[in-house]
């Protein structure tokens, strides 16, 4: 059975943007009321913590339109993976991708996949392109879409994935005017979140260094959904590090 665990920690206070701005996810000295609520989850969920895991400051969270194109670039090679060509055609995509320069939001393997001949990576993708909609589950909730995150560890399900492929993304040919209007989280709630992740992330780790995970918790779903959200959400929070680069070190 599934350990499942929703969201009930009240939101934190948002930081002033004088405050944000200078501090560069830091250590803080004390246990401030959002790592209380991270721990909180975390030991709800039987997950282990350790009680010197850095407290970090809400850092900066990158421009709007980074995030954006990143979910749709996302949405791009999901389709070319699950998508019958005789739905979406390769010509579509291609030119989505170009248009967009969708590329760049891209990681280097991502970008390979759009290189290969399609009928050969819907064979050999389809089985583990689902963990990009974790990915963009999180990318997501930090554009104000609400829901499919609700339940802390819990990989999606059908209902959830197809929630987020088809009304939390836009459709390709609608994706310049989804991306005018995309707007963020503030700071501070997506700040809350990652921390969350963060913990559980460590809490995760110290599950598989010992070989022992909480009944009814598997390291290689509930750790893998929780390394691609807190992957997502970390990322958001680093300006100008590619996501091959993001820092999921616990």
């Amino acid at each position: 059975m599934r350990r499942r665990r929703r969201w009930q920690s009240p939101r934190p206070p948002a930081a002033s943007s004088a405050s944000a701005a200078a501090t560069a996810r830091a250590p803080i000295p004390t246990v401030d009321p959002v790592r209380r609520c991270s721990l909180a989850l975390a030991d709800a969920l039987g997950l282990p913590v350790s009680p010197g895991l850095p407290i970090r400051g809400p850092g900066t969270v990158r421009p709007v339109q980074e995030i954006a194109l990143r979910v749709v670039a996302l949405k791009t090679l999901v389709t070319f993976v699950l998508a019958p060509p005789t739905v979406v055609a390769n010509t579509a995509i291609q030119a989505i991708a170009e248009r967009l320069r969708l590329r760049r939001w891209l990681a280097e393997d991502e970008r390979t996949i759009l290189t290969r001949p399609r009928a050969q990576v819907q064979d050999s993708e389809r089985d583990h392109i689902g963990w990009k909609l974790e990915n963009l589950a999180a990318l997501c909730w930090c554009l104000g879409c609400d829901g499919v995150l609700d339940e802390a560890i819990a990989p999606l399900d059908g209902d959830a994935s197809v929630t987020v492929f088809t009304r939390q993304t836009p459709a390709l040919d609608d994706a310049e005017r989804w991306l005018a209007a995309a707007a963020l989280r503030p700071l501070a709630e997506i700040a809350a979140r990652e921390d969350a992740y963060y913990c559980l992330h460590h809490a995760a780790r110290t599950c598989d260094l010992a070989s022992s995970w909480p009944g009814g918790l598997e390291s290689a779903v509930h750790g893998r959904v929780i390394q691609e959200r807190r992957w997502a959400l970390t990322w958001a929070l680093s300006p100008g590090v590619a996501w091959a680069d993001t820092d999921q070190s616990t």
